[in-house]
């Protein structure tokens, strides 16, 4: 596993719980 692909794996995790928290929101407000 080289640098590249943990940027790429944290940056995937990080929009994957961007778009859950902004749906989550959107559904309660």
């Amino acid at each position: 596993m080289s640098a590249v692909d943990g940027v790429l794996l944290i940056l995937s995790i990080a929009v994957f719980l961007y778009l859950g928290v902004a749906l989550f929101k959107a559904e309660w407000f």
